[in-house]
């Protein structure tokens, strides 16, 4: 039965608030790839100055009668966070007379594609930083904030490059990228290992990264080798079948291999293995000071509800230190 023209902004706001369960419903439903790989924490503050600590220097000798050696910690990069607020709202119904039964359909489909939306903002803007390793500018968060966002660090290099300075006052240089871009494999995986445990601190000794064990993250094009190499009892595509060495793990450090859809929409060979103990240094950061919100309101001068949500956050990195890289096209020399 029609509706009175009089009782349609009522209806209106009725729909906004049943649509937010819709929209919520939609934004929960996708998996957060950022666990384990980013730290994701709230920040009460507009702007955010991440500092990297440097290493405290080892235990010396006590002199008997004396005191014990008081240790220098001093700053290495900071970076700079400022808070970007993002958004979208859906008008509930229109103007009284321009009410017809098909526009429930179409705002159901439109408010549920909010939350999707909502989801991926978030998860795509935590791995643009991963996305765009190799490259000078962000073009994820470029096209989405309307200004030109660098993808480059706090020491000037790319998050992917050969010629990482170790600290502001050390110019010594650490890599963590595999120059040979090699494809993914087990000789990538070695090399892999191998790269994280000999990336270097602040002070230019080796940070030996790993020995919480390892996050392969591969393209859905080379998932299944992954798993193979990382999960078959003899190795995988060898014709000897030598026993292999990185079942399960290395050295009883575990490997868990895991695709994560929005890298490969950007490459569909690069690889990143990203060492567990490095989450301690938080160098992959996801600031929230407002998650994910779902509201609605009411327009009384339009008559006309609207839905909406709104996100505030910014995500960053203040060191490369704990990730592996390889472009993975197996052909060329890596050499920013």
């Amino acid at each position: 039965m029609p509706q009175n023209v009089n009782d349609l902004p009522k209806t209106y706001k009725s729909w906004a608030n049943g649509y937010k369960k819709l929209i919520d419903t939609a934004y929960k439903k996708g998996e957060d790839f950022r666990k384990g790989i980013f730290s994701v924490m709230p920040t009460e503050n507009w702007e955010d100055r991440i500092v990297e600590i440097g290493t405290v220097a080892g235990l010396s000798a006590w002199a008997v009668g004396g005191r014990a050696n008081q240790s220098d910690i001093k700053e290495g990069y900071d970076k700079r966070l400022v808070q970007f607020r993002y958004g979208k709202e859906v008008a509930i119904g229109r103007v009284a007379e321009k009410f017809q039964g098909y526009d429930v359909r179409l705002t159901k489909r439109a408010t549920r594609g909010l939350g999707t939306a909502a989801y991926l903002l978030q998860q795509k803007a935590a791995f643009s930083i991963l996305s765009y390793a190799t490259a000078d500018t962000n073009t994820y968060l470029t096209g989405i904030k309307g200004t030109t966002v660098s993808a480059l660090g706090p020491d000037g290099k790319r998050f992917a490059s050969t010629l990482h300075p170790c600290s502001p006052t050390n110019s010594s240089t650490w890599s963590n990228v595999l120059a040979d871009n090699a494809a993914v494999g087990e000789d990538a995986l070695k090399a892999m290992i191998e790269n994280l445990n000999n990336q270097l601190d602040d002070r230019g000794n080796r940070r030996h990264f790993g020995q919480g064990g390892y996050i392969w993250v591969v393209p859905l094009e080379e998932f299944a080798e992954a798993s193979r190499i990382v999960g078959s009892d003899l190795r995988s595509g060898v014709s000897d079948n030598d026993m292999n060495v990185y079942k399960g793990g290395f050295n009883g450090r575990p490997i868990t291999v895991r695709w994560v859809p929005w890298l490969s929409e950007v490459s569909s060979t690069a690889h990143f293995l990203i060492a567990r103990d490095a989450m301690e240094d938080e160098n992959l950061l996801v600031l929230e000071s407002q998650p994910v919100l779902i509201d609605d309101y009411m327009d009384d001068s339009t008559k006309t509800a609207y839905v909406r949500v709104e996100y505030i956050a910014e995500t960053g990195f203040v060191s490369g230190r704990g990730v592996c890289v390889s472009v993975g096209t197996g052909t060329g020399t890596y050499t920013a």
